[in-house]
C-alpha cells in the first residue's frame, strides 16, 4: 500500500539524513512507526496539549499558505482575462 502525505521540505530532507546515519530508509523507518503503534495500541511517543497547538499551527500555516497562492492565481487568471478581454476590443474596433 502507498501512504502519501505533505511534510515540510527542510524537515523531509533533516529525516531522509537522519534515517541515512541510522543506516535504514525513511520507508522502513516509518513502517516501523506503523508497526510500533499497532503492537502497542498507542503512538509511541508522548504527545502533550502544546503538541497538539503547534501541530494545529502548523496545518493553520499551511492551509493560509495554500490560500494565498490560490488567491494569487485567481488574481494573475483575472487580470489574463481582463487583458484578452481589452485585446480582444481592441481587434474589434480596428476591423471596423
Amino acid at each position: 500500500m502507498i501512504i502519501t502525505f505533505r511534510i515540510d521540505d527542510k524537515e523531509k530532507l533533516e529525516f531522509e539524513q537522519f534515517c541515512g546515519s541510522v543506516g535504514i530508509t525513511p520507508s522502513a523507518a516509518l513502517s516501523l512507526f506503523i508497526r510500533k503503534t499497532i503492537t502497542t495500541k498507542r503512538i509511541p511517543f508522548d504527545i502533550s496539549h502544546i503538541d497538539r497547538h503547534l501541530a494545529e499551527r502548523e496545518e493553520i500555516k499551511t492551509a493560509v499558505e495554500s490560500k494565498k497562492a490560490i488567491d494569487e492565481a485567481v488574481s494573475k487568471f483575472s487580470n489574463l482575462l481582463a487583458d484578452l478581454n481589452k485585446f480582444s476590443e481592441s481587434l474589434k474596433s480596428k476591423t471596423k
